[in-house]
C-alpha cells in the first residue's frame, strides 16, 4: 500500500517446519541484503543454531555469510518491539530507505508485533513519507498451527515462498485460472 512517499506492505509466508523457514526465507534476504534492504527480525524463537547449520552447508562467499550472519537471528522475545522500533529509528536518521521486518513465532506473538509496527509506523508517519522510507513486514506463519490460511492470505498483499515474493492477487487469478 502507498502512504504518501512511503511504500508499506505487508507479506505473509508460510512455513512446516523451523528448519522450512530458514530454507524458504534465506534466499529472499540474501537478495534484499544484495539489494541494500536492511533486514531486522522479531522471532519468537531462536533461529541462530538454523542459520549457522545452513550457511555452513551453502557455497557462499564470506562477505554473503557475514551479512546472512550479522543479523539477529537470536531470540528476541521480551525486548524485541522497544529494539526493533530503536533499530527503525536509527535507520530513517542513517537515511536507509528500504527495511525488511521478519517476523515469526504464534498468531498472538505476530499480532502483536504486528500491532506495534502499525502505532509506529502512525506515530512516525510524517518522518517515513518525507524520508521516502519502504517498509516491508514479512509475517512468518506455521502451518501445523493454523487452520485459516485463507484468513492469512486475506490479511497480507503478498506471500513469500521458496521462489520468492509474489503478489496474492496475482496468485489466486493464476490459481482460479488453472482450474
Amino acid at each position: 500500500m502507498k502512504i504518501g512517499n512511503m511504500i508499506f506492505k505487508k507479506t505473509c509466508s508460510i512455513y512446516a517446519s523451523d528448519l522450512h523457514f530458514i530454507t524458504m526465507t534465506l534466499p529472499y534476504i540474501n537478495r534484499e541484503l544484495e539489494n541494500e534492504v536492511q533486514v531486522i527480525t522479531i522471532l519468537e524463537k531462536s533461529a541462530t543454531k538454523n542459520i549457522e547449520k545452513l550457511i555452513n552447508n551453502m557455497n557462499l562467499n564470506k562477505e554473503t555469510k557475514e551479512r546472512i550472519l550479522n543479523i539477529n537471528w537470536s531470540n528476541t522475545r521480551g525486548t524485541a518491539f522497544k529494539k526493533v522500533i530503536s533499530q527503525i529509528e536509527k535507520m530513517i536518521k542513517n537515511d536507509i530507505k528500504k527495511i525488511d521486518i521478519l517476523i515469526n513465532g504464534n498468531n498472538r506473538y505476530i499480532n502483536t508485533a504486528n500491532e506495534q509496527i502499525d502505532l509506529f509506523i502512525k506515530n512516525n508517519l510524517k518522518i517515513i513519507e518525507e524520508n521516502n522510507i519502504n517498509i516491508n513486514v514479512i509475517n512468518c506463519f506455521e502451518f501445523s498451527k493454523n487452520s485459516d490460511i485463507n484468513q492469512i492470505l486475506k490479511n497480507h498483499e503478498y506471500i513469500l515462498d521458496t521462489t520468492g515474493e509474489k503478489s496474492i492477487e496475482d496468485e489466486e487469478i493464476l490459481y482460479k485460472q488453472a482450474n
